[in-house]
C-alpha cells in the first residue's frame, strides 16, 4: 500500500469533499481526505479498521479525533458529512464541534488499542501480517 503525499491546504477543495465517501472508502482514500482536513483546519482525524491483512485496511471502521494521546469520539458531523448523509451539512463547520466525548481505556474497540498503523490516519485492532 503506497503512502498519500501531503494534501492540499485549499479550502475550496475541502468543500469539494462533501459526500466523497458515499460509495465507501480505502485506506488511501482516508489519508487523502484526512491529510486534506489536517492540512486546512489542523485537526488531526483517523480511521480505526478491525483489522490489517495482506497490506490492506478491512473491516468495520470508524473515524476518531486525536489530540495528542488522546482519542475522541466522532460526533458523527465529519462521517456524515463524507458520506453525503441527506441531512449533513452543507459545510463542514467548526473544527472544534466535530468530536465528541474522550473514548475511555476501556472501549476495547477504541483506537488507542490499535496492533498496527500506517503512519497518518489509518489504524487496526489486529495485524493479521505480524
Amino acid at each position: 500500500m503506497s503512502k498519500t503525499a501531503l494534501a492540499s491546504a485549499d479550502p475550496a477543495e475541502i468543500a469539494a469533499l462533501r459526500g466523497v465517501f458515499a460509495d465507501g472508502y480505502t485506506a488511501d482514500d482516508i489519508n487523502r481526505v484526512f491529510g486534506t482536513i489536517h492540512e486546512v483546519y489542523g485537526r488531526t482525524i483517523v480511521c480505526r479498521w478491525q483489522l490489517l491483512d495482506e497490506g490492506w485496511y478491512q473491516g468495520n471502521s470508524e473515524f476518531y479525533h486525536q489530540d495528542g494521546a488522546t482519542y475522541f469520539y466522532d460526533n458523527g458531523g465529519v462521517y456524515d458529512w463524507l458520506s453525503g448523509a441527506p441531512d449533513a451539512p452543507a459545510e463542514l463547520g467548526d473544527p472544534l464541534r466535530w468530536r465528541g466525548s474522550p473514548v475511555p481505556n476501556s472501549d476495547r474497540e477504541g483506537p488507542q488499542h490499535a496492533l498496527t498503523d500506517d503512519g497518518f490516519h489509518n489504524c487496526a485492532l489486529v495485524d493479521m501480517d505480524a
